[in-house]
C-alpha cells in the first residue's frame, strides 16, 4: 500500500495506492467485481466517500508480472484506530457496518462473488483442525492440550448453529466479513464514522458473521495476541454500544431470526478464529505472520478466553438484544 501525492497549482492531490494480495485473493478481478458492484450501490443510496479511481475503462491495472493493482481517492482528515478505547468508537463504528448491510439490502447476493470459500465456515475449519491435529508432533501436542480439549468440547457450538440454520429462515445478505475497528475510517476531528474500507471480503454471508466479528474485535480489553488471558473479557459497556448502535441502524431490516442468532454468532465467530489460530500452530504456523514459535498458541487461548467469558455472559447479552425483537 502506497500513498500517492499529486502537486497542482492549487492543492495537493492524495491517493492510495494499492496492490491485491494474490497469495490472499486467488482471484483478484472476483474482489474487483464486488467492490465495484458494491461502491456503485453505495453510490445510488446514501453515498460514500471511497471512491476507485479507473484506468480507461477499468478500475485496476494489470502488470507485466501478472500483479494487480488498484487506486482510490485518500480520504482527508481522517484516522484509522486498531483498539476500541471508548464506548463512542463503538458505537460509530457499529453503526457505520450496520448502515453498510442496510445500504446493500438491495444488492442479490448470488451477483456476489465468494471471495475466499468457507471463510466463515465452522464445518470446514474443524476439518481442517482435524487433519492439523493428526499430522502433528507429540510435542505440539502436548504444549496444546488444554486448548485441543477446549475444541473438542466447544464443537456444540458448531451443532447449536446447524441446528438454528435448518430451523429458521435467516437470509443470506452482503456482509463485510471483517468488521474490526480499523476497518472504519473517524474523523480526526469529530470522532464520527466516515466510511468503511477494506472491501476486499466482501461477499454473501449472514448478519451474524459481521456482529460476530464486531464482538470478537471490539470487546476484549487487550489485543488478540496479549498472553494475559486472565485479562479478557467482553466489557459490558462496549458490547451495549456496539449492539444498539448496530441493531439502531437496521432497525426494520432484520427478522427476529436473524437478531435472535447474533449472541450465537459472536459464540461461533470466535470459535472459529481460535481454531484457525490453533490450527495454524499444529501446522507449524503457515498461515499467520508470527513472532514466536508458540504465538499462534497464545492468540488461540485468548480467544477461547473470549469465548468463555461470552458464554459466562450469555444470558445477560441476549437480554440486551431481545429488546429489538419485534
Amino acid at each position: 500500500t502506497y500513498i500517492l501525492k499529486f502537486k497542482t497549482q492549487e492543492e495537493i492531490a492524495s491517493y492510495v495506492l494499492q496492490r491485491i494480495n494474490a497469495n490472499v485473493f486467488k482471484k483478484p478481478l472476483d474482489v474487483v467485481h464486488n467492490i465495484e458492484l458494491v461502491l456503485n450501490e453505495l453510490g445510488s443510496k446514501s453515498g460514500t466517500e471511497l471512491r476507485s479511481i479507473f484506468a480507461g475503462n477499468k478500475s485496476f491495472y494489470w502488470d507485466d508480472d501478472g500483479n494487480y493493482w488498484r487506486v482510490y481517492n485518500l480520504i482527508k482528515d481522517s484516522i484509522s484506530l486498531e483498539v476500541v478505547e471508548s464506548k463512542k468508537q463503538a458505537s460509530e463504528a457499529a453503526s457505520a457496518y450496520g448502515k453498510f448491510i442496510k445500504d446493500l439490502k438491495d444488492i442479490d447476493p448470488d451477483q456476489l462473488k465468494v471471495i475466499i470459500p468457507n471463510f466463515h465456515d465452522l464445518e470446514f475449519r474443524y476439518a481442517e483442525f482435524e487433519y492439523a491435529f493428526e499430522k502433528a508432533s507429540m510435542e505440539q501436542k502436548v504444549s496444546a492440550a488444554k486448548e485441543i480439549t477446549f475444541v473438542s468440547d466447544a464443537k456444540r457450538i458448531l451443532n447449536e448453529m446447524n441446528e438454528k440454520l435448518k430451523e429458521t429462515d435467516i437470509p443470506i445478505r452482503t456482509t463485510h466479513n471483517d468488521t474490526k475497528l480499523n476497518n472504519v475510517l473517524l474523523d480526526k476531528n469529530t470522532a464520527k464514522a466516515r466510511c468503511v474500507i477494506d472491501l476486499d471480503t466482501v461477499m454473501p454471508g449472514y448478519v451474524f458473521n459481521d456482529y460476530g466479528d464486531m464482538i470478537r474485535t471490539f470487546t476484549s480489553p487487550l489485543p488478540e495476541d496479549d498472553p494475559n488471558v486472565e485479562g479478557v473479557y467482553v466489557r459490558k459497556e462496549i458490547f451495549e454500544s456496539l449492539t444498539n448502535a448496530f441493531l439502531d441502524s437496521l432497525k426494520g431490516d432484520l427478522t427476529n431470526d436473524e437478531i435472535r442468532t447474533l449472541v450465537l454468532g459472536a459464540k461461533y465467530m470466535v470459535l472459529i478464529i481460535g481454531l484457525r489460530f490453533l490450527t495454524d500452530f499444529l501446522n507449524n504456523n503457515v498461515y499467520f505472520k508470527i513472532k514466536y514459535s508458540e504465538h499462534n498458541l497464545i492468540r488461540a487461548r485468548n480467544q477461547f478466553a473470549l469465548l468463555q467469558s461470552i458464554i459466562k455472559e450469555e444470558k445477560y447479552m441476549q437480554g440486551v438484544i431481545n429488546k429489538y425483537i419485534c
